[in-house]
């Protein structure tokens, strides 16, 4: 077990954490962030979003109906600063794998996040589960993460972007973010799909015409000095760009060789968390 972060505020998350797990009889595989200041442009009074991987206990986890498999714990303060809020969101070990199988970047970016030299990126992980996921997440397959990410840029700007009131500023961060995966895993697919996860490491590598890329930039720059972070303004620039962006997206990943990820990985992952092997789960013959 390690924790990652020696300062007050890693360890208060980390507080607030594991105090859920202990209510929920749950236990803590990964704990990690999972918005602006996973990658790099946190305002300076940025919320943490914290994801989090857990393990059920084994009843409940081997059960026909397993109970809660996600977590979603808004808006707890940290006591020692209550300028600041911890949400808690996340995935039962069982719904995690899943993704993985599904070639969710959500799933391999969380443990990649414990590689990063940010402050704030990663908190707590189990040794041993970052090194029975690693399979997997080496397995994990271009063309459907491509998919994913497109999935979610077209739920953002639908759900963001095409109502008529003017958006905060910081969602065309969070919205270019998942286009800017999304076009490096289509031009990079040979070499996998694990893309930057630090937003100006994404944008030295994903090219872009000029007038976005300076957009973009201000924001980033406006973002990451500014308390005001619920600041509205429509750009009709960066409107027009994800649109189109998105809508070429479907073709190029198209062209993208499909893959097949083994189920065998993941149930291997899912049997040695628990201490089991196969014929620990083989039923008795039906009389």
């Amino acid at each position: 077990m390690t924790n990652i972060g020696s300062d007050e505020r890693s360890q208060a998350i980390r507080d607030v954490a594991f105090a859920w797990a202990e209510s929920t009889g749950n236990e803590i595989l990964l704990l990690v962030e999972a918005g602006s200041r996973a990658h790099g442009f946190a305002s300076p009074n940025s919320d943490h979003d914290v994801r989090v991987i857990f393990r059920q206990p084994l009843t409940r986890a081997m059960a026909l109906l397993p109970g809660d498999e996600t977590v979603d714990l808004k808006h707890a303060k940290l006591p020692f600063d209550p300028g600041f809020e911890v949400s808690l969101a996340g995935w039962s070990l069982r719904r995690a794998l899943e993704l993985g199988l599904a070639s969710a970047p959500q799933f391999s970016a969380a443990a990649r996040l414990t590689r990063e030299a940010r402050p704030h990126c990663a908190y707590f992980a189990d040794d041993d589960f970052l090194r029975r996921i690693g399979p997997l997440a080496a397995a994990m397959a271009p063309r459907p993460a491509a998919h994913n990410l497109r999935g979610q840029l077209k739920v953002a700007l639908k759900r963001e972007l095409a109502r008529p009131e003017d958006p905060k500023q910081k969602i065309y961060l969070q919205i270019a973010q998942v286009l800017l995966q999304a076009e490096w895993v289509v031009s990079n697919h040979e070499r996998g799909w694990q893309f930057p996860l630090g937003m100006d490491e994404l944008m030295q590598e994903v090219p872009m015409a000029s007038l976005e890329r300076r957009i973009i930039e201000d924001l980033l720059d406006w973002k990451r000095a500014s308390p005001d972070s619920q600041a509205r303004r429509r750009i009709h620039a960066l409107d027009s760009w994800l649109a189109t962006s998105h809508e070429l997206l479907n073709e190029r990943i198209a062209q993208i060789p499909d893959a097949y990820i083994a189920p065998e990985i993941a149930e291997s992952i899912w049997l040695t968390s628990y201490g089991l092997t196969e014929p620990d789960l083989e039923m008795a013959p039906a009389p």
